[in-house]
């Protein structure tokens, strides 16, 4: 009987180490799936010019678009290779760190891209390139590009610590018929619309 008892601890033993070991073993082998399928393909938001997105803790919010064909004033006049797009956009950190802005550019509908310029001499209110923002932080400027005029979404993109596209979001930018300037310092929400 002794023989018995001791052979059926020993079996159930068995199991609780196997069945562990097996479970741990699936565990690992469901977090590694879950790893490597993250991050494979970015989230993608569409939305109008003018509404709020959130991309990680930063809301960005397109509030204006206007072309100009130069920038400036006599001996400091700039003139684009094609045509200055000015979007005026507003960021705010909702997270308890510091968050940096999404990177921008502007997407064709035959998927050419355009960079943001990097000299914003004599655009108003240039929001410049360094871009991080305090928790809490909010803050309104004007971002340049150099495009022919056509219709465009311009593409957030928050990115993961490796580089890769973590969310992006695709705003629209239509042609608008007036040509009003966005005023410095004001809010042109109601000017979104085309």
């Amino acid at each position: 009987m002794a023989a018995l008892v001791d052979w059926r601890q020993k079996a159930t033993l068995s199991r609780w180490i196997g069945g562990y070991r097996g479970l741990a073993m699936w565990m690992l082998a469901i977090a590694a799936l879950g790893y490597v399928g993250c991050g494979t393909k970015p989230t993608t938001v569409n939305v109008k010019m003018g509404d709020t997105v959130p991309l990680g803790a930063v809301e960005h919010t397109v509030m204006g678009a206007e072309w100009r064909a130069t920038l400036g004033e006599g001996a400091s006049v700039r003139v684009p290779t094609r045509q200055f797009l000015v979007l005026r956009l507003a960021v705010t950190n909702k997270g308890a760190d510091g968050q940096e802005v999404a990177s921008l550019r502007l997407l064709a509908p035959d998927g050419t891209e355009f960079e943001e310029l990097a000299d914003g001499s004599s655009t108003p209110e240039w929001f410049g390139l360094v871009r991080r923002l305090n928790p809490g932080e909010s803050r309104q400027g004007n971002v340049l590009f150099d495009a022919p005029k056509a219709v465009y979404q311009l593409k957030l993109t928050q990115h993961t610590m490796d580089g890769e596209e973590a969310n992006v979001a695709l705003v629209e930018i239509p042609i608008r018929t007036d040509e009003t300037a966005i005023p410095t310092g004001s809010d042109p929400t109601d000017r979104a619309t085309p």
